[in-house]
């Protein structure tokens, strides 16, 4: 509910079932690469491999559920099953809960700037991922620090943090974006 009501205020009138999973798994990782010793609450879900990206069982029964209960509404768009909010007002959530909150929201923010092809390609071009692919044998993919693609971040965080001065003060919502604004010009000029 909560990618849902921050794509909202982001003017984003539906998402993709695929979409939900993709965002919720590029949160996942990216915790476990900003917040390296802490217990990432995204590794409750078990991302297993699908031809659209991530897939993760429990959060489609969920889809289902909030269409049932009119929280979402469902529809098919050119074959892809689409959902946006429904009629149902969306719960307020408690602030102990407030940092995955807060986490969804600042990927919402990263998927608004650099739009949701670039953040998907990332996601096809993750290390995670292509291995799970290539090996064409069932697997979930992990979230936890060890993720290839944790790593493979990691790989370029001491070029970043020399690229920019003071990278100590910002905060690691800030931190995170001008990361990906230094990743993604890698990959434009085919750096990566």
């Amino acid at each position: 509910m909560t990618l849902y009501r921050e794509a909202k205020k982001n003017s984003w009138a539906s998402i993709k079932r695929s979409s939900v999973f993709r965002s919720l798994y590029l949160s996942s990782v990216l915790y476990s690469f900003a917040f390296e010793d802490v217990d990432n609450p995204f590794a409750i879900y078990k991302f297993s491999i699908d031809r659209n990206g991530p897939y993760e069982k429990d959060v489609s029964d969920a889809l289902e559920f909030l269409v049932k209960d009119d929280y979402l509404e469902f529809e098919q768009d050119g074959g892809s099953d689409v959902f946006r909010l429904g009629s149902h007002p969306i719960p307020e959530f408690e602030t102990a809960e407030t940092n995955e909150y807060d986490w969804i929201k600042l990927i919402v923010d990263i998927l608004n700037i650099y739009g949701e092809d670039k953040i998907y390609e990332f996601i096809f071009r993750d290390p995670e991922y292509r291995r799970g692919v290539q090996s064409d044998t069932p697997k979930t993919l992990t979230v936890n620090p060890q993720n290839e693609s944790v790593r493979f971040l990691k790989q370029f965080e001491q070029a970043f943090e020399e690229s920019i001065s003071g990278a100590n003060y910002y905060d690691k919502q800030e931190y995170l974006k001008l990361y990906f604004e230094f990743l993604f010009s890698k990959i434009l000029n085919k750096e990566i």
